[in-house]
């Protein structure tokens, strides 16, 4: 069992203020974990603070990945939309605000020869759950969970392949998946998408996280993951998000350059650290 561990700190807290809070916040985490059955903790530091994260280390955490948090406000968005260039990739559009589909025409230089890529991104349907299950099972390499080492590869697997299932079933607000004409598989891949529910009840604002990004094997290098994530933004234009957010590893060079692309700008870096616990 994997659960998480959220550390807030009162901004200003000096160092030793700060050491001690997670001190006792972990005492008392770490007895809940044992009794709930769970063998890790992990918790993600703000790479600006460095006093709080040497004491996360000082406290047996070991560090195992690294995040690069993006972020787009929704007017941007609009303006990506009316100043794209020939060359570039096209904002999705439309057809219609009832429908639950809408087409993507992705144009790159990269399909220069062989013309645009011509995709649907759709609403999930519960019978796309096992293509999407399978998707996941193999498109997470650079998280958190598959770079610690005492996790075995099988396991985080299927920690991904869970997790779209929750997703599917309500933990996120709206799953999208990607058709191409001609693909025998059906799904080419999915994104899935969440209001972030604390931003809302403290700020009044409704602000959106990408939380899953995945393409099948078969399909990368086609523009569908840009199909995707501007999929994504239309969803949120047309629900009436402000921003939208999506963390990615930082060794993950090419997720990088997708959101960069799709307009989205690198606001924040923090560390991710796994603590193992003993049992009762």
């Amino acid at each position: 069992k994997i659960g998480p561990l959220v550390v807030c700190v009162e901004p200003g807290l000096n160092p030793d203020g700060a050491e001690a809070t997670l001190r006792m916040t972990l005492q008392l985490l770490e007895a809940e974990a044992r009794a709930r059955g769970a063998r890790v903790l992990f918790a993600r530091v703000d790479a600006r603070d460095p006093e709080l994260l040497r004491a996360v280390e000082r406290e047996g955490f070991t560090l195992v990945d690294s995040v690069v948090t993006f972020h787009i406000v929704m007017d941007d968005a609009g303006q990506l939309r009316q100043d794209k260039k020939p060359g570039e990739y096209s904002y999705p559009t439309i057809a219609g605000r009832d429908q639950s589909f809408f087409d993507v025409s992705v144009h790159t230089s990269e399909l220069a020869s062989s013309g645009s890529l011509e995709v649907t991104i759709r609403s999930f349907e519960p019978s796309d759950l096992a293509r999407l299950q399978h998707i996941a099972k193999f498109a997470f390499r650079h998280d958190h969970f598959h770079s610690d080492p005492r996790i075995p590869p099988k396991v985080a697997d299927e920690v991904y392949v869970t997790w779209v299932k929750n997703s599917c079933q309500g933990r996120a607000d709206a799953v999208l998946v990607a058709e191409e004409p001609g693909n025998l598989d059906g799904v080419s891949g999915f994104i899935t998408c969440r209001l972030d529910r604390a931003v809302l009840n403290v700020a009044g604002i409704p602000h959106g996280i990408i939380e899953l990004v995945a393409v099948s094997p078969e399909a990368q290098g086609r523009g569908i993951g840009v199909a995707l994530v501007l999929g994504s933004l239309e969803w949120f234009a047309r629900h009436g998000f402000r921003s939208v957010e999506v963390g990615t590893q930082s060794r993950n060079t090419q997720a990088m350059r997708l959101y960069h692309r799709c307009g989205f700008k690198c606001v924040a870096f923090s560390h991710t650290f796994h603590k193992w616990i003993a049992g009762p």
